[in-house]
């Protein structure tokens, strides 16, 4: 059986369209068929609808199977309702603006990318707890991008995120100059995942880095946002990963060494009286008192190190 002039064109259509497109081209294939289900029109932004799109493009690893499977679902279509979703194609198309964009660097710059998506995070016109089920970080990306009006209409968002990301590299290329080690990058997310006091703040466990040199770029990316939504939480959660990482380092290096060191009987009577007070013990609270001293008097603004032994 021939192909008619309706499946010629769709197929010509989305063979043509690039990577990126067969992401909202995926969105409307699955619009139509549940607008044909229910018999109604469904908003682009439903959760409901969202959710469906996102459950199918899990499935699928990379464009060109998003492409075989918008391709195989109107095999058997009728050539008028092939001929609508084209149709609906060209349509939506038209609406978005932001496809003259070069998107370019969001593939290849994972840090960028990550920041873009934190800061999409408070859109309101599409559901970011849906979004955020997306697996594969680019696609989500891109169909937040597509789908949601508040970026597909206008540059100006996207614009604004990347001067924003522009700003902050300018001042902190690298967050962590005196620890910047695969070692510290890969104990710093375990940290942080289990940091549940400032979790909703940082938001490290969302971050799933797919190997040991992903771990750089995810810690970089967290302080970014960091930075760009507050420098005092910025600092305040910089100073409390780099004490931790100096204690852990100076417990490794000192293992099996004890201290002793003399204290008169009125030091002694106030650090025990401290102790009681915190509810610690005398070591832990020498220790959170040098840990005190040291940031305010060894540390700089941004949480630097000033000295070294």
């Amino acid at each position: 059986m021939h192909p008619s002039p309706a499946h010629k064109e769709l197929n010509q259509l989305i063979k043509a369209s690039t990577d990126e497109d067969t992401i909202w081209l995926l969105h409307l294939m699955n619009k139509d068929n549940e607008e044909h289900r229910y018999n109604s029109n469904i908003s682009d932004t439903d959760d409901l609808l969202n959710q469906s799109t996102i459950n199918i493009l899990n499935t699928l690893k990379n464009s060109d199977e998003i492409r075989k499977v918008i391709l195989d679902n109107y095999v058997n279509i009728n050539e008028r309702s092939v001929f609508n979703f084209i149709d609906s194609i060209k349509r939506f198309k038209e609406t978005l603006n932001i496809r003259a964009k070069d998107l370019s660097d969001y593939k290849s710059n994972k840090r960028l990318l990550y920041f873009t998506l934190y800061s999409m995070s408070s859109d309101r016109a599409l559901s970011w707890h849906t979004v955020c089920t997306i697996q594969n970080d680019y696609f989500r990306f891109l169909y937040m991008l597509f789908i949601s009006p508040s970026y597909s209409r206008s540059n100006r968002l996207l614009n604004g995120i990347e001067e924003r990301f522009s700003k902050v590299l300018s001042k902190n290329p690298i967050h962590f100059k005196n620890f910047d080690s695969d070692s510290f990058y890969l104990w710093a997310k375990g940290y942080m995942d289990q940091d549940k006091e400032n979790s909703r703040v940082h938001n490290s466990s969302s971050y799933k880095p797919l190997d040991p040199k992903e771990y750089n770029i995810v810690i970089n990316a967290i302080f970014d946002s960091l930075l760009d939504k507050d420098a005092n939480i910025y600092k305040a959660i910089k100073i409390q990963l780099s004490n931790a990482w100096y204690q852990k380092r100076h417990r490794e290096k000192n293992k099996g060494r004890k201290h002793h060191y003399y204290l008169t009987d009125k030091a002694l009577l106030s650090l025990e009286i401290l102790a009681k007070k915190h509810d610690i013990t005398k070591e832990k609270m020498i220790e959170s008192l040098v840990n005190e001293r040291y940031t305010k008097e060894c540390m700089d603004n941004s949480g630097n190190h000033l000295y070294s032994v």
